[in-house]
């Protein structure tokens, strides 16, 4: 189909304290509920080092952005792009590279966009793993990640089995 030249909105995010030009990368945008997303980012804190910032937002259906993030948390000391899945209902995935070694935090997001805590966090190379690891889940519990390994070669890791809590 085709697309139209010109923006239905924008909303700038610049995370708190940080240089006005903070923003280094962004990774996926992720539906949560209704008209509520998230993303991560990698940007630069108060301190000028790089982190990542999980952010929820508002979207309407005719594109409309909220004129505010609805939530935000910094997550870690990042490098290169992070990656966002959802994994269940209330739970997300998110894989990134830290000091050249790939980890997977998971959190619980609420669909209304508040965001939990960080239920667990596994290293998953400690070789080397280079810039944007890419992130899917294969079935409930099992999830798999692309990234680029110390030759500039690429690999493919299964992570399982990931147990999501259940809330009785």
């Amino acid at each position: 189909g085709a697309i139209e030249d010109s923006a239905v909105d924008t909303l700038q995010i610049i995370p708190p304290g940080s240089p006005s030009l903070g923003v280094v990368s962004t990774g996926r945008i992720v539906h949560l509920a209704g008209d509520v997303y998230a993303f991560v980012t990698e940007a630069l804190n108060a301190d000028s080092a790089k982190r990542i910032f999980l952010y929820t937002i508002t979207i309407s259906a005719a594109g409309a952005i909220s004129d505010a993030v609805v939530d935000s948390l910094e997550l870690a000391v990042g490098r290169f792009t992070p990656d966002l899945i959802k994994i269940s209902d209330r739970h997300y995935a998110i894989a990134y590279s830290w000091l050249n070694q790939g980890s997977i935090k998971t959190i619980i997001i609420e669909p209304d966009g508040t965001i939990g805590s960080v239920t667990d966090t596994l290293e998953f190379e400690d070789d080397y793993c280079g810039p944007a690891p890419f992130i899917i889940s294969i079935t409930e519990g099992i999830l798999a990640i692309a990234y680029e390994g110390s030759g500039y070669d690429g690999w493919l890791k299964t992570i399982g089995p990931v147990v999501v809590p259940t809330v009785s």
